[in-house]
């Protein structure tokens, strides 16, 4: 100080102590702020009424003795280097015993401020006791340090930079400290909040032995709220350094706080700061010097290698990233001594977290983990900030999974309580179909009220089944919106999504089959991938070679109409990829007729030759020349698809084993020289009382009874010597439909005018001749089976289902196929069926015949 800067007038006694000390500059200046003129506080011994009164000093100055007393506890130096503060690690030193009520009593005050209660803790550095604050009425938390580091400056002031780092730091979950004093014997100590709970270490111990743990929704919450305190620090300058869940109280009411900041480090800010207060500063500064502290389970490698020029915010990530490991696995993620410990952080392979049942621990959370435990400071979170943002959004999308979770398990007990109701209501139907087919026309009512009593009862469970399905899909659909990254609703969706297109696809409704694929293939998460991809294999192999020629069925003028696409080459066909859909074979060879192979790919269905229980492909027969006539059409080996209706089966496959049929119905003609034969005469008079009063040679023979028909197959046979009967009713549907389950035998457009049958511009009197069907002709070649006349099949009728093969039973009612220019469209398709009785000749019933290659 310059003789111009002399202060005129006396000193004070801090200036004066400070010229004395010589004391200049920014130590003078910390202790200016520190040794602010308050007035003290005491208690009258004689009064419960606190006093206000001021050292006996010149305008209220603090004392000399103050004075002097602060500027020791400034100007000592710093502590010995690094330790660690886990007892585990570092034995505890020994203390001087409690504290006595003379302790507290600071020697310039005239009565006591603070009541010891009870000793709190202990640990490596100093004593914890609770001390009851007469004049506020309260009970804090007083720290101070153990007697024999008393006189050792370096400990002394690493004491004091804990209470003024500590002090400086005012955040929620960071105790405050309340003041500063010096006990009698000479001690440093400060006054904090009293935390009341349990360390996170115990609540953790207590988990893992199963004392009513907490969840793990509360102790990740935990761990954030540990985060953003350490944040707030991080903002400020200030790196903990000793971060562990022994330093995490947790208190009864939800409150989390980080303690024990005895070795924390001071850094520079991160300019990009948003936090509006000044840096952390020291008035002792042993922070300055290099030197590091901690428990080396939780130290990342440069701490532990007292790297100090590297320590900074992203240290404290590492050991939190330890601790949210610890949190949700139970245990620390590396084990052993220092050495090994040091190793395993340097190699930076953080073990995987187990899986226990109902943890919502995923990879994207073992990925922060890994992310804020990696060995180079520069790779992991850049401090706790950005780590508690991570955690924060990955526990949002975890609480929005689990209540998604939740909304999964209701749908899918929803939609097991959907299938008993679907599946009894099929079993509802087929009953009343059976007992409605039993039933004559000319019956009334009363014959059919309990079969409508069933009907009306499966429509029921159907509604129900249909409105849960739909609730379920409903349900699921909000779980996405919860948690969209969630499997199990995507896959339970895509099922859902599969079952209609599947049942809609064996219906051959097209447009609705194509809105359940775009479901399908938004929710699908790869169990469909094949099922998509829309390919299948066809396996075909013939008696003699060969030349395979493709065509595929393509929609032409409402007809699927087959049209080339190439040669698949020789016979046999091995697994030869192409996409689903209807297809056309045409095989030819040098010597025989080509022979006409329809098939059909269907998704996860590949398509084999080959009867049902055999492992290689049955091979087709190609006839030679001439055993097949110009009126007749062969329908080689292979499957049958039924679908398009439910009570037929809708969806089955079946074999149908190779046969020849009449491409027409029996006509007149044909008919006329069985009646004039003996085998006829019986049946002569009924086949002309066929009501029309007409008679042409090429009209379809009606009139005839089963019986008469059948009488007709027995006398050709005979005439002939061909094994002609009636067919079943499975042979007469594969001639009229093919193989790929089309509707009508031209394919699946409701068009009217392709057959013989009665519409709202037309109503028939009469039959057609039979060659005049041009359009209604299968993908066999096989003419008039849609409309025209129905025709009697060889089974007996027992139920609604197809297949049953009793010709010779004397069953009274028997099958018939196809529609009638009496009938509309509907009746024309080719899964339709009705019964007549067998005894019986009809004015839209004739026939035609089968034999076999």
């Amino acid at each position: 100080m310059s003789s111009r800067d002399e202060p005129k007038g006396p000193l004070s006694p801090l200036e004066a102590l400070f010229r004395e000390q010589n004391l200049d500059g920014a130590l003078a200046a910390r202790i200016r702020a520190l040794v602010v003129e308050k007035p003290s506080m005491r208690v009258d011994e004689s009064s419960t009424r606190p006093i206000v009164s001021h050292p006996p000093t010149r305008q209220g100055a603090p004392s000399r003795e103050t004075v002097e007393r602060v500027a020791q506890l400034l100007t000592q130096p710093a502590r010995p280097t690094a330790r660690s503060t886990d007892p585990e690690a570092t034995p505890v030193a020994a203390t001087t015993g409690p504290a006595t009520w003379a302790d507290f009593r600071p020697p310039e005050q005239s009565g006591p401020l603070l009541v010891p209660t009870a000793l709190l803790g202990e640990g490596g550095m100093g004593e914890v006791h609770r001390a009851r604050d007469v004049i506020l009425g309260r009970d804090l938390a007083m720290k101070v340090l153990h007697g024999q580091f008393a006189s050792v400056p370096r400990m002394r002031g690493r004491f004091l930079d804990e209470a003024q780092i500590t002090a400086q730091l005012s955040h929620p979950s960071i105790p405050p400290v309340h003041s500063l004093g010096q006990l009698e014997d000479g001690r440093p100590f400060f006054t904090m909040k009293e935390v009341h709970g349990r360390t996170l270490a115990a609540i953790l111990d207590a988990d893992a032995s199963g004392e009513a743990p907490l969840s793990e929704q509360r102790r990740l919450e935990i761990f954030q709220r540990v985060c953003e305190a350490v944040a707030y620090a991080h903002a400020r300058g200030v790196i903990h350094c000793d971060l562990k869940p022994l330093n995490v109280m947790v208190g009864p009411f939800g409150e989390v706080l980080v303690m024990d900041w005895g070795v924390a480090h001071l850094v520079a800010p991160a300019s990009s700061t948003t936090v509006n207060e000044p840096p952390v500063h020291t008035t002792a500064n042993a922070l300055s010097l290099q030197e590091v502290a901690g428990t080396p389970a939780y130290m990342p490698p440069e701490q532990a290698l007292a790297d100090v020029a590297r320590i900074g915010p992203a240290s404290d990530v590492y050991a939190l990233g330890v601790m949210l490991y610890e949190i949700l696995a139970g245990a620390r993620p590396y084990q052993g001594g220092v050495p090994q410990l040091l190793f395993l952080a340097a190699q930076g392979q953080v073990p995987a977290i187990p899986r226990r049942e109902g943890s919502a621990v995923d990879e994207a959370l073992e990925a922060i983990i890994g992310k804020a435990m990696r060995p180079d400071p520069s790779e992991r979170h850049h401090d706790a900030g950005a780590l508690a943002e991570e955690v924060a959004r990955w526990r949002e999308g975890a609480m929005r999974r689990e209540k998604a979770v939740g909304i999964v398990r209701a749908a899918t007990e929803r939609l097991n309580d959907v299938a008993p109701a679907r599946a009894l209501a099929t079993a509802l139907r087929f009953e009343a179909d059976a007992t409605l087919a039993a039933i004559p026309l000319e019956a009334g009512p009363d014959a059919r009220r309990e079969a409508w009593a069933k009907e009306d009862e499966a429509r029921a469970h159907e509604q129900r089944a249909d409105l849960g399905t739909a609730q379920v899909e409903q349900m699921l659909e909000a779980a996405l919106v919860h948690a969209p990254e969630l499997a199990v609703p995507k896959a339970l969706l895509a099922d859902l999504a599969f079952a209609h297109h599947r049942d809609a696809e064996s219906r051959r409704a097209w447009t609705e089959a194509a809105r359940h694929e775009v479901r399908l293939r938004a929710y699908d998460v790869g169990a469909y991938a094949d099922y998509l991809a829309g390919r299948a294999k066809l396996t075909l192999a013939t008696d003699v070679p060969a030349v395979a020629h493709l065509f595929h069925f393509v929609m032409e003028d409402r007809r699927l109409v087959p049209t080339p696409m190439g040669e698949l080459g020789r016979t046999p066909l091995i697994a030869v990829e192409l996409p689903i859909g209807s297809y056309l074979l045409e095989l030819r060879t040098d010597d025989r007729p080509a022979m006409r192979v329809p098939f059909s790919l269907r998704r996860r269905n590949d398509c084999v030759f080959a009867r049902p229980g055999s492992e290689e492909p049955t091979p087709l027969v190609i006839p030679p020349a001439g055993a097949i006539a110009d009126d007749e059409v062969l329908v080689p080996a292979g499957w049958l698809c039924l679908g398009a209706d439910p009570r037929n089966g809708a969806g089955e496959r079946v074999w149908v084993d190779a046969f020849v049929m009449q491409r027409d119905p029996v006509t007149f003609a044909d008919a006329s020289r069985f009646l004039v034969s003996e085998a006829g005469a019986p049946f002569r008079d009924a086949v002309l009382r066929d009501g029309l009063g007409l008679f042409r040679p090429d009209w379809p023979a009606v009139g005839l009874s089963w019986e008469g028909a059948r009488a007709y197959a027995a006398w050709r046979a005979a005439s002939t010597g061909v094994a002609w009967r009636l067919p079943y009713e499975l042979e007469w549907e594969k001639a009229a439909r093919g193989a790929d389950g089309r509707l009508y035998p031209w394919g699946d457009a409701e068009e009217p005018s392709f057959a013989h049958v009665r519409s709202g511009q037309r109503a028939p009197a009469r039959p057609a001749p039979v060659q005049a069907q041009v359009y209604d002709v299968s993908a066999h070649g096989v003419r008039g089976m849609a409309g025209n006349v129905r025709e009697w099949c060889a089974d007996a009728f027992v139920g609604p289902t197809p297949g049953t093969r009793t010709p010779s039973t004397p069953f009274g009612r028997r099958i018939v196929r196809g529609g009638s220019y009496r009938l509309p469209l509907e009746a024309a398709r080719a899964s339709s069926h009705g019964a007549l009785a067998a005894s019986q000749g009809f004015v839209d019933v004739g026939f035609r015949l089968v034999r076999p290659l």
